[in-house]
């Protein structure tokens, strides 16, 4: 949900107010990663891809509380490049876990 909220975080606490050299959502682009967690919408992903950048996005599910049968289809038929679905597929977590 966080990542609905950036634009508006850096309009109420700007870095005037923070004295911090960045805004949230530089902050937030650079130490934290999101997943889908189980929610499969394209177009929450691609928001999230526009707003954060492919490499900021893991791709998860929510087991047991969602089954797993769609997260295959939706990573294999999301509206992205093929080098941001092989980001959030598995790149992006080899780097993170360094496996």
């Amino acid at each position: 949900m966080v990542p609905f909220f950036l634009s508006r975080l850096d309009q109420s606490i700007p870095p005037q107010i923070t004295k911090l050299q960045k805004t949230v959502t530089e902050y937030f682009r650079q130490n934290v990663y999101v997943t889908p967690s189980g929610i499969f919408d394209y177009l929450q992903l691609k928001f999230c891809v526009e707003v954060l950048g492919a490499d900021r996005i893991i791709h998860s599910v929510d087991c047991p509380f969602i089954g797993n049968e769609e997260a295959r289809p939706f990573i294999e038929n999301a509206p992205i490049s093929s080098e941001d679905r092989e980001k959030i597929a598995h790149i992006n977590a080899e780097k993170l876990f360094r496996i």
